[in-house]
């Protein structure tokens, strides 16, 4: 039994059923976006909006960052506890293409408490 080219068990390639019409929507390069650890202490901190803060951080391999921690200042929130200054902590930074360079802040997306 032979299958022809492009043909598998649903039928021809050129019809899926998740793609009703056929037309497929174009793919947007969001550019390079990086995820990076390291540990440091926190210098200082400043409100941002009403939920947010902007934290300042001495880290071992990037140096003074500056990152926003979303979230940090409700009431519920077990994140911001971790970020008080002169805490030593290892946190995770998501940065989009070269933020840790330009104008835009990181975003502090985790933290650990290595020492308080």
């Amino acid at each position: 039994m032979s299958v022809a080219h492009g043909a598998g068990p649903a039928g021809p390639a050129s019809h899926r059923d998740d793609d009703p019409g056929g037309a497929t929507a174009p793919v947007r390069d969001n550019g390079p976006m990086s995820l990076f650890r390291d540990d440091g202490v926190v210098l200082r901190t400043q409100k941002l909006g009403e939920a947010d803060r902007i934290i300042t951080i001495l880290t071992r391999g990037h140096g003074r960052v500056r990152a926003v921690a979303r979230g940090v200042r409700r009431t519920k929130s077990k994140f911001g506890a971790r970020l008080e200054p002169f805490s030593h902590v290892d946190v995770q930074f998501f940065a989009r293409g070269s933020e840790l360079i330009g104008r835009g802040l990181p975003l502090c997306t985790q933290s650990e408490t290595i020492a308080p």
